[in-house]
């Protein structure tokens, strides 16, 4: 027969048994991500914000220089970007298009938007897809961008290849 009281110590030392186990364990069971916050990083949706960015336009087959321009994007929680520069109203749609996590502080974005002539007509269509790396402290990032320009019947115009840098947007 078993005493009332070495029943209820034996109880309260086997949970205390197991919520060590628990603690001292715990980490094993934490997701990278899980580790990831505990080192102050956001985590896999560390490109959420907006972002104030220079980009340099680039020949696609010796990489040299052509010109640049200015550009701010936002990522949204769920996988929806948007993007906008300084290039002359009138001649670009807004951007619209999806991100991506390809690995730790790696993104893909997927940008679309139309191009217009001169005289307001429709041009076509661009496509881009580029690559967000960000730093250690995820406050900036080094990219590199593919484009595709196409008529309004979708034929090729264009390949478009540039190279960016930016920052997070805070006060």
């Amino acid at each position: 027969m078993t005493k009332p009281g070495a029943l209820r110590t034996f109880t309260r030392v086997s949970v205390s048994v197991a919520s060590a186990m628990l603690l001292i364990h715990g980490n094993a069971f934490a997701s990278d991500d899980d580790r990831q916050r505990e080192r102050g990083e956001k985590g896999p949706e560390a490109i959420v914000g907006v972002w104030e960015s220079t980009a340099t336009v680039r020949d696609c087959n010796n990489g040299v220089a052509l010109g640049g321009f200015k550009g701010l994007s936002t990522f949204n929680v769920g996988g929806t970007a948007s993007y906008g520069s300084n290039s002359p109203p009138g001649l670009t749609s807004a951007s619209m298009g999806t991100w991506k996590r390809e690995s730790h502080r790696t993104y893909t974005i997927t940008l679309v938007f139309y191009r217009f002539n001169p005289d307001g007509s429709l041009l076509g269509l661009q496509k881009s897809k580029g690559t967000r790396i960000l730093s250690a402290d995820e406050n900036s990032f080094t990219g590199a961008v593919d484009g595709q320009i196409t008529d309004a019947a979708g034929n090729i115009l264009a390949h478009t290849c540039l190279t960016d840098t930016g920052s997070r947007v805070s006060w």
